[in-house]
């Protein structure tokens, strides 16, 4: 069988640009999670601020969550296919599949993510797993069946967008660009969930009802809590916290917004 591939492409951007492009794709991050953090309490997107110093935070914070999830990035470690073609496959079902598993690691088991559990497992048997066994299946073996799809593919994928960027950027520019679409849509879940699920929030001892989510260098954004009841039933932004102010930290969490009937 003939195995024909995309070829290693020409880069046309330099190291220098792609390290810019890094920087810029880590504030990108960490924006996103601070956006879906304070959204999750009802405030707007743009009194989100990022500064070194909380995208440092927020990369420390994600860190835990790679963590955690070591252990299956390791175990596909150990099954990594030799065959360029077979390893385009198994990183795209890795990637699928690591989908839901970064929605069960960041908010638990939820009833109303069996919906989406099971979309992203029917995608990857029908798609990457039955299509290559059938449409292929005068072919040799699995594996023949399987770098025979992706060599048919091969050449229609390299004319998509994605095509066109990993021809422009080469491999490294093409995985920054991943890196940025992926890991900006994880960090936006990754925010909400922590904002949903978080126990412990500074409060005002002069007024313990009132829970700061975000510190800020010139404000402050807080919520009006209900202590007892574990929600939160209205928001305010006011100036940062200055060096007289008294805060503790308690736990009250996780807080849900206060449902009001008219």
């Amino acid at each position: 069988m003939t195995e024909e591939l995309i070829t290693e492409p020409k880069r046309w951007i330099s190291d220098s640009l792609l390290l810019g492009f890094l920087t810029g794709g880590a504030y990108w991050i960490a924006f996103r999670y601070e956006t879906a953090y304070i959204e999750a309490f009802g405030f707007p997107i743009h009194l989100a601020e990022i500064s070194l110093e909380s995208t440092l935070v927020v990369l420390l914070l994600l860190s835990g969550i790679f963590w955690v999830l070591f252990p299956f990035s390791n175990l596909i470690s150990f099954f990594w296919p030799k065959h360029p073609a077979i390893q385009g496959k198994f990183f795209r079902m890795a990637l699928l599949i690591g989908l839901p598993v970064w929605q069960l690691v960041n908010y638990g088991y939820r009833r109303n993510d069996l919906v989406y559990y099971i979309f992203i497992i029917t995608i990857i048997i029908l798609l990457e797993i039955v299509w290559p066994l059938v449409v292929f299946r005068g072919k040799g073996d699995f594996k023949e069946r399987f770098i025979a799809d992706e060599v048919a593919e091969a050449g229609p994928r390299s004319r998509t967008i994605f095509g066109r960027v990993y021809t422009a950027l080469g491999p490294m520019g093409y995985g920054f660009v991943l890196l940025f679409l992926i890991g900006g849509g994880l960090a936006d879940s990754a925010g909400d969930a922590k904002a949903r699920n978080e126990e412990e929030y500074l409060v005002y001892i002069s007024d313990p009802n009132l829970a700061i989510i975000r510190l800020y260098q010139n404000r402050s954004l807080c919520v009006r809590i209900d202590r007892e009841k574990r929600e939160f039933v209205s928001i305010s932004v006011r100036p940062s916290v200055d060096g007289q102010a008294e805060l503790k930290k308690i736990k009250v969490g996780p807080l849900k917004e206060k449902m009001v009937y008219k």
